[in-house]
């Protein structure tokens, strides 16, 4: 396999986190019915972050990727996986630990998703992992309470152990000693996030269009548990925090139990 542009760093604890059913609630976003009933994350995982250490050629074409006019998302399906996004690469689990799961970018002109496949017929569930992280990283050093795009979609399954889902690093030492740092991980996954099918849906905690999922659950592994993004955001130690910005501190998406899962239209970004 070819070696992908990345720096491994520290391992962090990353919870996985236990499947729950789902259902319609009556949330006001019609396309996708929200619920939530949800369970205890299991015992966590060791999985390091990664750092992408994109060429400038690929930045480049992330940049002209992403800039690209939307597809006008009014009367398509749902959850089209034609949809642009952010660009991404796609991390098998040899890339960034010692781990089974295969991940495989979709082809040139839409590579803003990845297959992740992580059966590998093993009996131990807790060496299989595979990673979504984009190329170019629009939150690192900025403001968390700046996000204004965070979501992804998804297809696949089966669905078990909190995948896949977010993982973000943030800095809550600002005030006192900012270094980039990373001081707290937050996991938001697809089975806690409340989509209504935990095989086809999305995990989307902040939108700028008025559908930001309000019953997504934000595991903290320093703080606890937050009913949704803007309760994380009111607690007192969030305030000033900044996502992290050194090479322990890029964000991706994992899977990190036995599944397989298209993950797609990505979006990660934040204000300065």
């Amino acid at each position: 396999m070819t070696p992908r542009r990345l720096v491994v760093a520290t391992a962090l604890l990353i919870p996985a986190l236990t499947f729950v059913s789902c259902k319609d609630d009556g949330n006001s976003n019609l396309i996708e019915p929200q619920a939530n009933n949800p369970q205890s994350p299991a015992p966590r995982l060791a999985v390091p972050p990664i750092k992408i250490k994109a060429s400038a050629a690929a930045v480049a074409k992330a940049e002209k990727f992403e800039g690209a006019t939307l597809m006008a998302e009014a009367g398509v399906a749902p959850h089209d996986p034609t949809l642009p996004r952010m660009h991404v690469e796609c991390l098998s689990g040899d890339e960034f630990g010692p781990y089974n799961g295969r991940a495989w970018n979709f082809r040139a002109d839409h590579e803003h998703g990845c297959e992740l496949n992580t059966f590998d017929g093993d009996a131990d569930p807790n060496n299989n992992a595979a990673i979504v992280a984009t190329t170019i990283d629009r939150l690192g050093g900025r403001k968390v309470a700046n996000t204004n795009q965070l979501f992804f979609y998804y297809a696949g399954g089966a669905p078990a152990g909190g995948s896949p889902r977010f993982s973000l690093f943030v800095d809550t030492n600002v005030d006192l000693n900012f270094d980039g740092h990373s001081d707290e991980t937050v996991f938001i996954a697809a089975d806690r996030c409340n989509d209504g099918d935990a095989f086809v849906g999305r995990v989307q905690p902040r939108a700028p269009n008025g559908q930001s999922d309000n019953t997504c659950l934000i595991d903290d592994d320093v703080h606890g548990t937050f009913a949704n993004w803007a309760d994380y955001l009111a607690f007192a130690a969030h305030a000033n925090a900044r996502y992290a910005a050194t090479a322990n501190g890029q964000p991706f998406i994992i899977v990190d139990q036995p599944a397989h899962y298209l993950v797609y239209r990505v979006q990660m970004k934040a204000g300065t």
